[in-house]
């Protein structure tokens, strides 16, 4: 199987071009994956209904909506909104709710008018001057208003905003004032109101919402961060839960700044759009910070994590405040390498590209409160007081740039899960092959993969099996996040043993399992492993990438079910790094 093809509940096999090799997929969540792009990609929802039809779920007041004008993209899908009062007000609206900070955007052209204006259900607005292309007055209410010219007169309006209902589109006449008079009208097209602090590309919907991305029961062939490769792996995950609210939005509820201010879609972020934030610690010598203290559960690992980009400060601060001895780890984003550390069970640095660093920190927590804590240092000129909060002379514009920010708990960090104002879960991903066209007790297994992390190899170890659609007997390989090692397993329907012992894993492992009713024999990486005469006669049917009922992030890149022996030159052959 190569997952070069998807669709809801399904990864296509390459070979054999029939459904035999088809794996059965499920996750009851959203998620987010690394595209072809090398950046993040998200599960993007349009939450507004009849995005482009402004004379249906759109209550109008004092105005009239005539569709079939000339739109930004060379269709005739725009509208005419026209006020029908004089000295009064004419608008669309849109009576919604919603539970998260969103963005919501409309393309617009200057008609009679040249003045349009959004406004949320209270008196958060902002005035848009279509005619040339700026910015009138906002309220303070508003995190950011963004006005992008698209060619012919059209601009793309937007405003992000905190948990705020209804979307209006108001004719307007200036900068601060919607009384317009009859006639008075502007052009409109594709409407969009999306979880985020930033409009993405247009997601038209109609009777319902519509999400795109990695949505419920869509595998996740998952691609190199900040560069794309010839061949994604098939991402599979256990159930996490982002604890941290505003993943994004540093201003957002949760968040506090010691001696420092945010500013808000700074500049262009991981998943290649203009959400990052700017962290820049306030003038003076004084402890300068930026944490969210969340409730967690005592004496378990957790992982903190966050995207770092170098700006004026080069050091990077991670910190995870509430644990006994407050550890951190310090990087230089310049090379990569550790400052300093302390107390952490572990930590990593991961380039994502285009200069931003996903960096991670594990420890345990030692009581209900875990408090993960980011900010940026210079290179020198930097004190640690006992806590471990660094305190230096800021000067009100120096800092750097922050993105996603995670606390999970787990003894490892996972694909990233975007909050927007409440904790999310991304649940367990499963894949399955069922075959009952395997009649024969003989066959060889091919498995390529990265090395997979998981806790250790007690119960619930997890593992990538193949099994029989019935009764006992099994074939597996597990891996030992402690110990850095992997090891394979075999039931034959009887009993179970470990084949070989433990080793220590590549970055990228290439393993075949072959057997039959005399020999179990184990190859890796070119090599002959291990054999035994530890027979299994199973027929083997089922294929879980990964056991269903334990947990464990599993990078799978391919993997190949022959239902005969192939000879050991052949799974020599198959196996080698060269190949």
């Amino acid at each position: 199987m190569i997952p070069s093809g998807k669709k809801a509940g399904k990864v296509y096999s390459q070979k054999p071009l029939t459904t035999d090799g088809q794996l059965d997929f499920t996750r009851a969540s959203t998620a987010t994956r690394i595209g072809s792009d090398g950046l993040i990609e998200k599960t993007r929802t349009n939450l507004l209904l009849q995005s482009n039809t402004f004379s249906t779920t759109w209550a109008n007041t004092r105005s009239t909506e005539t569709s079939g004008q000339s739109g930004y993209d060379g269709t005739s899908d725009a509208w005419l909104l026209e006020s029908t009062a004089t000295n009064s007000s004419g608008y669309i609206l849109q009576d919604l709710t919603t539970s998260s900070l969103n963005t919501r955007s409309i393309y617009a052209k200057a008609g009679t008018s040249n003045w349009m204006a959004l406004y949320t259900t209270g008196t958060e607005r902002t005035f848009f001057d279509l005619q040339n292309g700026v910015i009138g007055s906002a309220s303070s209410d508003i995190i950011d208003s963004k006005i992008e010219p698209v060619g012919n007169g059209w601009y793309r309006c937007s405003i992000a905003i905190s948990l705020e209902d209804n979307f209006y589109v108001f004719i307007a006449n200036s900068d601060s004032n919607v009384t317009t008079n009859s006639g008075d009208n502007i052009y409109i097209q594709d409407a969009q109101l999306e979880p985020g602090l930033v409009a993405t590309n247009v997601i038209t919907t109609t009777t319902a919402a519509v999400s795109v991305g990695s949505v419920d029961n869509m595998p996740r062939l998952n691609y190199t961060p900040g560069s794309a490769t010839s061949c994604p792996s098939l991402l599979l995950e256990p159930q996490r839960t982002n604890i941290v609210t505003h993943s994004e939005y540093f201003e957002g509820s949760g968040w506090s700044q010691i001696n420092a201010t945010i500013l808000s879609n700074a500049t262009t972020s991981p998943e290649g759009v203009m959400n990052a934030s700017k962290w820049i610690a306030s003038s003076g010598l004084s402890l300068h910070n930026l944490y969210q203290i969340p409730t967690t559960a005592s004496g378990v690992p957790h992982t903190a994590s966050g995207y770092f980009k170098a700006e004026e400060y080069p050091l990077a601060f991670l910190r995870l405040g509430g644990v006994n001895g407050q550890p951190y780890v310090i990087y230089d984003l310049r090379d990569q390498s550790t400052v300093s550390t302390s107390g952490l069970t572990s930590h990593d640095i991961q380039s994502v590209g285009n200069g931003w660093y996903r960096i991670t920190a594990t420890a345990t927590t030692t009581n209900l409160v875990l408090a993960p804590n980011l900010c940026f240092l210079p290179e020198s000129g930097y004190t640690l007081d006992a806590g471990n909060n660094p305190s230096f002379t800021g000067d009100g514009t120096s800092g750097g740039y922050l993105y996603g920010a995670q606390l999970e708990e787990g003894s490892y960090a996972t694909s990233y899960i975007p909050t927007f104002g409440a904790t999310v879960t991304r649940v367990t991903e499963d894949v399955d092959l069922v075959n009952n066209g395997i009649t024969t007790n003989a066959g060889t297994w091919y498995l390529e993969m990265k090395y997979f992390q998981s806790g250790n190899y007690g119960s619930g170890t997890p593992s990538i099996l193949i099994n029989p659609s019935s009764g006992s007997g099994y074939i597996s390989i597990l891996s030992n996040q402690v110990s850095n090692t992997m090891r394979c397993r075999v039931h034959n329907g009887s009993g179970a043993s470990y084949v070989g012992g433990s080793f220590s894993p590549a970055d990228l492992n290439k393993f075949a399992f072959q057997w039959d009713g005399t020999t179990f024999k184990f190859f890796r990486n070119g090599v002959e492993y291990a054999s035994t005469s530890f027979v299994t006669s199973v027929v083997y049917s089922v294929m879980n990438l990964p056991d269903q009922s334990r947990a464990g992030l599993f990078p799978v890149n391919k993997t190949l079910f022959f239902p005969t022996k192939l000879t050991d030159a052949q799974c020599i052959e198959l196996t080698s790094t060269d190949s």
